[in-house]
Formats: structure tokens, C-alpha cells, sequence
């Protein structure tokens, strides 16, 4: 799993040659001259996204704002306003929880 293996070294080759979209997947390849194993995978993203869950689990690894999971849309697109006003952008769910001083999940 992308997000779930920190310190796998395919994880660190993959992130440097075509970036990070978010904490689950890669960037899209631009590469146009190759034909590659990974492009194939990049490109089916949005059909696995679109068919698959996030579970929250402890909250250190889903992102409160940008990740879909609520209803599999993210915060950020359904409240758009408030999400230009938050303080932490890129904060996990635990972070949130304990902010708000309700302790870790």
C-alpha cells in the first residue's frame, strides 16, 4: 500500500520520479516517450478512488481536509470556505481530535 509503507524504498523511488498528488498516490506521468508499469497503475487511480474507502483507523494516516473520508468527498471541497480559513490545511485526524482537546482516537 502507497501511504502505508513510510520508509519502502519503491515508495521513495516513485515519489522522487513523479511527485506526490497526496498521501495516497503519485502524480500522473507526463512522460510521453515510455510506457511504463506505473504510469498504467497512476492512470487507474480515479476508477479505484471511485470504488474504494478510506478507514479512518487511529487518524494519524487520513488527512482531515484532504482526504475523501466522509462520503468519499473531502472536506475541503464540500466546505470550500471554511477550508480557506483553517490554521493546518495538511493536519491528520488526530491532530484535529486532539485540538480540540478531546485526546487522541
Amino acid at each position: 500500500m502507497y501511504n502505508g509503507e513510510e520508509q519502502a524504498l519503491w515508495k521513495d523511488v516513485i515519489g522522487s520520479k513523479y511527485g506526490e498528488y497526496n498521501p495516497w498516490c503519485s502524480n500522473v506521468s507526463v512522460d510521453a516517450y515510455r510506457v511504463g508499469v506505473w504510469r498504467t497503475i497512476r492512470n487507474l487511480w480515479q476508477k479505484l478512488e471511485a470504488n474504494a474507502y478510506i478507514e479512518v483507523g487511529d487518524g494519524r494516516r487520513t488527512k482531515f481536509w484532504t482526504d475523501a473520508w466522509n462520503k468519499q468527498i473531502p472536506l475541503k471541497e464540500s466546505f470550500p470556505d471554511l477550508f480557506l480559513l483553517c490554521s493546518n490545511p495538511d493536519a491528520n485526524i488526530n491532530e484535529c481530535w486532539k485540538a480540540q482537546g478531546w485526546g487522541g482516537i
